[in-house]
């Protein structure tokens, strides 16, 4: 999507540029053959985990100050 992106978008000299350089310098093509301008990918390894578990929040902290705040009042 990205090279496809970047053939819409850029000037023929700079894509043309982008070629020569991956030829010259042996650039791994990861994808597909036509990726010459991007030779790395991200790879995530940790699993997945809800915002209250990695942070330690609660789902809605807002409520928690303004509750305590009317128990100390007495109303």
């Amino acid at each position: 999507m990205a090279m496809a992106a970047l053939k819409i978008g850029m000037p023929e000299d700079y894509m043309w540029l982008l070629k020569e350089h991956a030829n010259m310098v042996n650039l791994p093509r990861i994808g597909i053959d036509e990726n010459v301008a991007f030779p790395v990918v991200q790879v995530n390894v940790a699993p997945a985990v809800a915002l209250e578990d990695a942070l330690g929040i609660y789902k809605f902290p807002h409520c928690i100050p303004i509750y305590s705040y009317y128990l100390r009042e007495g109303t």
